[in-house]
């Protein structure tokens, strides 16, 4: 897994295939991959099964597996893979390509899992995993925009019959929705069943079965028409139907459904997909009868068509309702499902009339007083207290020891920087209050701040975003740190336009926001507790919990940045283990 979060290749992907009777990894050459569907898969199924009453987990070890697992896809909006069918681009050459379907499955494992405790309703609080908030942000936000298609060589994919119906219900967006499992019902839809994607060579008898991939000079159009057509992809749309409501066409599609199945002394057969003869590969091109596979012979079956036949069989007759397939309601938007007691943060469903709260933090006391005269309301650092205010780099450091294993050489969460709504929430770190400004105030590593006017744009741009992207219970909380440099630039009556206008309520893009004092902002603010770092502190076994950095208010003049100092007093004395000190120690 660590080689996997470093580089993500073939090589590297973790493994999914076992023998059934040892245990043991089977290895699969034959198809790289780099197996994202099947972890956001294990993810989701693994909060299901915990929500419906089951103890699965009952380790620390297991815990911070999990954690990891989720680092693994938190990515997956920039990772190129071969997809579900493990082919990648269309052309079969091996080239691997971002796949909505992946996207998308991230995406709901991602919601499923955030916050949720792995020992379900009487777990501790160091059972309880998070996810980065922004990387399910960029997923959804590249979700939606590939959607309706499947990549950029793929116009559609049954693949995306799971992703946006059971289990995944990766959108609520209902024109999206319909728009993407029409395109799919008319593309692919046939007599027998779904085709995989359009010009699809797999199962046909004109691909060479010898060759892993095809040329890259190879003909696609020769497959036209003859794409194999695999029967247990109309189980999910049967599936999605009845969780929709809609049993009249479910019933009607179970009872096209029921002609392809093959009825045997062991019982029902669903074969792995129908394909076409010899005889009918030529002028009619696949519009003619064709040939089951020949699952169910030599005790060989199918066993993905196996199992979504039980489960639609179980629905369809009605002997399980969908709330026990679906126990955390995914299928409802997230306005409509219930709260979780044991879930610390829960997704909402967007608002429009969303309130940003916003404070600003001068760099030193007299510039707090500058404020003032203009009737913009501020704080020192030290006048935040006992909030204390943390830069993005000391919070990075912070969420590194999130899933930290030694004996699993786990290496926690990758050194990846905090995006702008992660700095927007409150977080209770062993019993104090910490909130973090955003990565455009980092002066040592964003340069973007010497210039006042891109300062003012960014800011302006951050809160539309803000307004828009959170999704989360609560109010996003928004800090404007004010330096001494930017009071003296020849732009400052723009910055203070700026203030003033938020000040005033409203932005240039019509959001409504409210300044005030941090300290009145945290009971309508959003708050994470990140109480792995106290399950640390308990098992170095001291009786001192954990003590951080505070920002040291500074009230002479300065044209530098806000910099963060540790008192002699506030050094922590945890010793093992070591490590999950590191980041209290001073910056470089």
């Amino acid at each position: 897994m660590k080689k996997f979060l470093a580089e993500q290749i073939p090589e590297n992907s973790l493994h999914v295939k076992f023998d059934i009777v040892t245990g043991q990894a089977l290895k699969d050459d034959g198809y790289p991959h780099l197996q994202l569907d099947c972890i956001s898969l294990f993810l989701l199924s693994l909060v299901q099964m915990i929500s419906s009453g089951l103890q699965i987990i009952y380790t620390s070890d297991e815990v911070e597996f999990v954690q990891n697992l989720i680092y693994c896809i938190e990515r997956a909006y920039r990772i190129a893979d071969y997809g579900m069918w493990e082919r990648g681009s269309k052309y079969n050459t091996g080239t691997p390509e971002l796949n909505a379907s992946n996207v998308g499955m991230a995406k709901a494992a991602l919601e499923a899992v955030n916050g949720f405790n792995l020992f379900g309703e009487h777990g501790a609080s160091w059972t309880v995993v998070y996810i980065d908030i922004d990387a399910h942000i960029r997923n959804k936000a590249v979700f939606e925009q590939l959607l309706p298609r499947e990549s950029s060589s793929k116009p559609t994919d049954a693949a995306l019959l799971p992703v946006l119906s059971w289990p995944f219900f990766a959108t609520h967006d209902a024109h999206l929705k319909e728009q993407t499992l029409l395109t799919i019902v008319q593309s692919l839809k046939g007599r027998y069943g779904f085709k995989r994607y359009l010009r699809d060579g797999y199962g046909t008898l004109l691909e060479d079965r010898n060759a892993q991939f095809y040329q890259e000079s190879a003909n696609l159009q020769i497959f036209e028409g003859l794409e194999c057509e695999w029967p247990f992809l109309t189980f999910f749309q049967i599936i999605g139907c009845i969780f929709r409501g809609d049993l009249h066409q479910a019933n009607e599609l179970w009872a096209d459904m029921e002609l392809m199945l093959h009825m045997t002394s062991q019982g029902v057969v669903v074969p792995a997909y129908y394909y076409v003869p010899y005889n009918h590969s030529g002028k009619t091109r696949g519009q003619g009868q064709r040939v089951a596979t020949t699952e169910g012979q030599d005790d060989k079956y199918f066993l993905w068509g196996q199992s979504l036949y039980v489960v639609t069989r179980l629905l369809i007759d009605s002997l399980v309702p969908v709330n026990e397939l679906d126990p955390i309601k995914r299928h409802l938007s997230a306005s409509e499902r219930p709260r979780l007691s044991h879930r610390y943060i829960n997704f909402e469903a967007s608002s429009k009339d969303r309130l940003i709260q916003i404070a600003v933090i001068a760099e030193s006391l007299r510039l707090h007083q500058v404020l003032a005269t203009h009737g913009v309301p501020s704080q020192t650092p030290m006048q935040t207290e006992p909030i204390q205010i943390w830069s993005p780099n000391q919070l990075k450091a912070a969420l590194k020891f999130m899933g930290v294993n030694y004996d699993l050489e786990l290496c926690g969460r990758p050194e990846r920087p905090v995006g702008l709504l992660g700095t927007s929430l409150f977080y209770r770190v062993c019993g104090q209050t910490v909130i973090c400004y955003p990565l455009l105030f980092e002066v040592n590593d964003f340069y973007i701040s010497q210039d006042l006017n891109s300062v003012i744009n960014k800011v302006q741009s951050d809160i539309h975003m803000l307004s828009c992207m959170w999704k989360l219970e609560g109010r996003p909380t928004y800090l404007i740190m004010i330096t001494e440099a930017m009071v003296q630039s020849a732009n400052a009556r723009d910055l203070i336009d700026l203030l003033s206008s938020l000040k005033a309520g409203a932005t240039c893009t019509g959001v409504r926001v409210k300044l005030d004092r941090l300290q009145s902002l945290v009971s309508s603010g959003t708050k994470e507790h990140l109480d792995f770092l106290t399950h640390l502190s308990e098992q170095s076994n001291s009786k001192d919990e954990l003590n951080f950095k505070s920002i040291k208010e500074r009230e002479t003049s300065s044209t530098s940045e806000l910099r963060v100092n540790l008192s002699p007093e506030r050094v922590c004395q945890v010793q093992p283990p070591a490590e999950a000190c590191h980041y209290l120690l001073p910056l470089q």
